[in-house]
């Protein structure tokens, strides 16, 4: 129910087969409070620098569980103050690429200890060419829903 970074930047169509955004690292099913490292992963041959936004909400909406940025220097974790959802992103160092067209931004989300079913992790990313400018940008999103294991 929030818009992707197309927001502000702009240059194609969401999701431009040109590039790729994954998520790796969720679980199928997940153990409550047990953690799990993720990494976001964006590439495109032409980026030249990138910037995301990822949150994980239970299906109210509520956040569910815990992030933390697993590279203190590429990666912050701040509150929405207004609904207390909490979103993993870039600082300024991590909008710079590894190596070319690829970027990655590593990030631990630990598991709500009770009180969802489902986890819903929604991640937003920019392939920008770093002009500065909100424009020649090419977004990308992507969601995946993890369910509760079942106790054994």
């Amino acid at each position: 129910g929030e818009p992707t970074c197309a927001v502000c930047h702009s240059g194609a169509p969401l999701n431009d087969s040109a590039g790729t955004l994954a998520v790796e690292g969720i679980p199928e099913a997940y153990r409550p409070g047990e953690r799990y490292r993720l990494a976001v992963r964006l590439t495109r041959a032409d980026l030249e620098a990138g910037g995301f936004q990822l949150a994980a909400r239970c299906g109210d909406g509520r956040q569910a569980g815990e992030l933390s940025p697993v590279d203190t220097a590429r990666v912050r974790v701040t509150t929405n103050a207004k609904t207390g959802v909490r979103y993993a992103h870039q600082t300024r160092e991590g909008t710079i690429p590894a190596a070319a067209g690829a970027i990655e931004w590593p990030v631990e989300w630990t598991a709500p200890a009770r009180g969802c079913r489902q986890v819903r992790v929604d991640v937003s990313a920019n392939a920008a060419n770093h002009d500065d400018s909100a424009l020649g940008d090419y977004v990308y999103a992507r969601s995946r829903v993890t369910d509760l294991a079942k106790r054994r």
